[in-house]
């Protein structure tokens, strides 16, 4: 249970709007001198155009981050008032948990994309008037200045489809069954969304816990680590018709060991988001809440309170087929059995590392160009010559791990009452050996993850782990990007080392 502290203060917010002030006040003044400049007509067009991008950025973030700072004062009054109202009960104390009824986050999407949209934009339009006269004088190098604008017009294409994907599917709101989903327990509901027409494929629903912390040391960041994820996917007839159009039924249970709901510490939260997505023509769909999953001391939760019909049907989880696997299973005539996790087979991850791996080398190469043929001060030349390198740096790194992802392979091998694995890449690879007898078990967890970003939903490949009844565990077979799959596979290696 997480632990009733004293409620935060308002000053940490009340600094938030002495920070924007100044944004607020230069975003004024040269509002002002724009207006004076048009009045007069005295201002060329780049010096109109400069002042445009200053009075708008910096006006915008100063009275952006003044009413962020009093709608942030006021949901945290609100927040203080419940955590006293429900002191034993933390899912309480978030307005949008309270009634049972969680929120998607569509519109909220929509609208910071097209802020971050519009910011870009603006900060990058001056480059267009600068970079005709660059090309001008023969600094062919200018042209790596085209990735800005480039960029913008990406993140405009970006807010024009969250919006249609908006005005298409409106908020998504979650009904849960009962409050909260329980550790150990379930989390189960249904999904109202405003989808009219039933996707033709199937509508894939997932659930994950995540860690939120900042790093530590000099460069404090926030970053995400999948602790535990489960999905299931509907077909046609699991769904059923909502209040507003297609309502898709929700039921996880989720095993004692995982960790629950926590919010106490802002920079080392564990929370849990559910997601569901579907394909269909134009824009797919797709919604997104953060929900209530805590370790409660009562076996059951409490129930909203939901008419009957809303409740969850009982259904089967997904069954896995084995002959969708591109892992190879085979047995010898001697009794031997191997695994064999081929090259290049999660290929969305390794056809994503190698455009990433083509941006930041071609990034590379454009900036040594660019700096071999600039004349500039001995100064001003050593210093941008850490960015290459810097940039540099990563591409060897993303080099690495894209070689790895379309070149590496795993053999696991259950012979004469032993277990070898072995991973390699282009043939080298040191074999990890360990007798049948001396294996504790063998689980899953979480290797590699697909950290959530604007534009994708976190995912986690899965790992075969050989847990030894003393020394160190370690992995037969990586990278699996299907729960089912994986376990299927597990299931498969207890099985031989059992016999």
């Amino acid at each position: 249970m997480s632990d009733v502290s004293e409620p935060r203060g308002a000053g940490a917010f009340g600094l938030l709007t002495i920070f924007a002030l100044p944004f607020a006040g230069v975003g004024a003044y040269t509002g002002y001198l724009l207006l004076a400049a048009l009045a007069s007509g005295n201002g060329d067009a780049e010096r109109l155009l400069l002042l445009t991008v200053f009075s708008l950025v910096f006006g915008g973030v100063g009275v952006g981050l003044i009413w962020g700072d009093r709608h942030s004062r006021a949901q945290q009054a609100l927040q203080d008032r419940l955590r006293r109202s429900h002191p034993n009960e933390p899912w309480r104390w978030n307005p949008d948990w309270a009634d049972g009824r969680v929120r998607g986050g569509n519109r909220t999407r929509m609208y910071f994309v097209w802020a971050f949209a519009l910011i870009w934009n603006l900060i990058t339009a001056p480059m267009l008037t600068q970079l005709p006269g660059e090309f001008a004088k023969g600094n062919y190098g200018a042209l790596f200045g085209l990735l800005f604008p480039a960029a913008g017009a990406g993140l405009l294409w970006w807010a024009i489809r969250a919006t249609i994907r908006y005005r298409r599917f409106g908020v998504s709101d979650f009904r849960l069954d009962t409050i909260p989903g329980r550790i150990g327990g379930k989390l189960s509901g249904q999904i109202e969304t405003g989808m009219r027409t039933r996707p033709p494929g199937d509508v894939t629903v997932k659930l994950t816990s995540v860690h939120r912390y900042r790093t530590t040391g000099s460069k404090k960041e926030t970053r995400e680590k999948i602790l535990w994820q489960d999905e299931y996917r509907l077909a046609e007839s699991d769904l059923r018709q909502g209040p507003n159009g297609i309502a898709l039924p929700v039921e996880f249970t989720i095993p004692d060991e995982c960790k629950g709901t926590d919010e106490i510490d802002p920079g080392n939260r564990h929370l849990w988001r559910l997601e569901a997505a579907a394909q269909l023509a134009g824009v797919d769909f797709h919604t997104q809440f953060e929900v209530p999953v805590f370790v409660t001391s009562e076996p059951n939760a409490a129930a909203v309170g939901w008419p009957a019909e809303s409740t969850v049907v009982r259904r089967e989880r997904d069954e896995f087929d084995p002959s969708s696997s591109p892992v190879q299973i085979t047995s010898t005539r001697a009794g031997n059995t191997e695994f064999v996790f081929p090259a290049g087979r999660n290929k969305s991850v390794a056809l994503s590392l190698t455009v990433l791996l083509l941006i930041f080398g071609g990034a590379t190469a454009g900036l040594a160009w660019w700096l071999r043929s600039s004349e500039q001060p001995f100064i001003f030349t050593l210093f941008t010559a850490l960015f290459p390198v810097v940039f540099g740096l990563f591409t060897l790194l993303i080099l690495f791990f894209a070689l790895d992802a379309w070149f590496a392979k795993s053999r696991v091998v259950i012979a004469d009452g032993r277990l070898s694995s072995r991973r390699t890449l282009f043939g080298s690879g040191k074999p990890r050996e360990i007798a049948v007898a001396d294996i504790a078990e063998i689980q899953l967890g979480i290797g590699m993850s697909q950290n959530q970003t604007a534009t994708q939903s976190g995912k986690a490949y899965y790992d075969i782990e050989i847990h030894p009844k003393t020394g160190k565990r370690f992995k037969a077979g990586q990278g699996i990007p299907n729960k089912r799959e994986a376990e299927w596979i597990a299931k498969q290696m207890r099985e031989m080392t059992a016999a």
